[in-house]
């Protein structure tokens, strides 16, 4: 389930929210997540209870975030959300309570809180009504570590409770700090595209853009991601010859079965230079690649003449290799490659 995150504090006006959720609530998302937090500078009370409402019109599932100083139930009440999320703050026995007392669904903080006080919850009260929700980090350096991450979901999962977390992009970053909003932090300035795949493979299907808005075409273009079965890169072709476009824009290629631990080689490429088609040399005079580099070989490889393949560590090469592009931002779908896999260019 893909969600967008609404903001009242942005200086971006109720009709312009009202905007951004019908286009995400057409493009195919389906949650929306608003702050809660009064601490929060020029926070309006009145415009989020009506951008609630307005997302609830439109069948989109309403999360509203929250810490215990700025609880009460009268705002339950006046916001009437389709969950809360207990930011930070509540003990063990306060969420119980919560959870007996209130009628929306509850989300717990899946970053702060220990696994065990974590466990005793859902032991307690089941899962029909709980999530999980790891917490988004505006300073940089603070968001979890990606094992942390892993070992905190794995153990979460086996109680097969919803999993929430947040997406990051600079596109339309949200102030103060300005800085991507990322639950993980090596995904700061990860395309949203790729941190969703990432989160996908690892089970947790509930992503949020936790940034104040993303274009329409990402919007849909995010949609299509969550829908494909395989793992796919975005290209920038403006500087790719005509003929390596070719060979990659729209392509699926399936990871061989022999890999190792320096390159990915794909499959179906080993047989283009049956097609009677040179590849010609261009961008190979780079002698050192770096991790995640996109290679094809061209003529001067004879045989090999066409074989694409990625790099899983840096490499010494020569003139009968080309750089296609080098794919650093897009590494940790890379290292999810595994033999027989696929992989789509896009």
């Amino acid at each position: 389930m893909l969600g967008i995150s609404i903001y009242t504090n942005q200086g971006i006006t109720v009709e312009k929210n009202k905007e951004y959720l019908q286009k995400a609530s057409q493009a195919g998302f389906k949650t929306v997540f608003y702050s809660g937090h009064y601490f929060e500078k020029d926070h309006n009370d009145t415009d989020l209870k009506e951008l609630i409402k307005y997302a609830r019109k439109l069948g989109l599932y309403t999360i509203l975030d929250i810490s215990k100083p700025y609880f009460s139930y009268d705002l339950v009440k006046n916001y009437a959300p389709d969950a809360l999320r207990l930011d930070f703050g509540f003990s063990t026995s306060e969420i119980i309570n919560l959870i007996d007392n209130l009628q929306c669904d509850i989300q717990l903080n899946g970053s702060d809180n220990q696994l065990g006080d974590l466990s005793e919850i859902i032991e307690a009260r089941g899962t029909k009504r709980l999530a999980i929700s790891y917490n988004f980090y505006p300073k940089p350096y603070t968001g979890m570590d990606i094992s942390e991450f892993i070992f905190r979901t794995k153990i979460l999962q086996k109680y097969d409770v919803p999993i929430f977390v947040f997406l990051a992009t600079l596109e339309y970053p949200r102030g103060p700090l300005f800085q991507g909003l990322p639950t993980i932090e090596k995904f700061r300035q990860v395309p949203p595209y790729v941190q969703l795949q990432w989160y996908r493979h690892f089970g947790v299907e509930n992503c949020i853009i936790s940034d104040t808005m993303i274009n329409d075409s990402d919007l849909k273009f995010l949609v299509e991601i969550n829908n494909s079965p395989e793992l796919t890169i975005r290209l920038d072709y403006n500087n790719l010859p005509e003929q390596i476009t070719a060979l990659l824009k729209n392509k699926v290629y399936h990871i061989r079965n022999d890999a190792n631990s320096q390159v990915l080689r794909f499959v179906e490429s080993r047989g283009l230079h049956n097609n009677n088609a040179n590849i010609n040399t261009w961008n190979n005079h780079q002698l050192v690649v770096p991790r995640y580099s996109l290679l094809i070989d061209n003529y001067l490889y004879q045989r090999y003449n066409g074989e694409i393949y990625l790099t899983k560590t840096k490499l010494l090469l020569n003139e009968k290799t080309n750089l296609i592009i080098n794919l650093k931002k897009e590494g940790v779908l890379i290292d999810l490659l595994e033999p027989s896999k696929a992989l789509k260019f896009i």
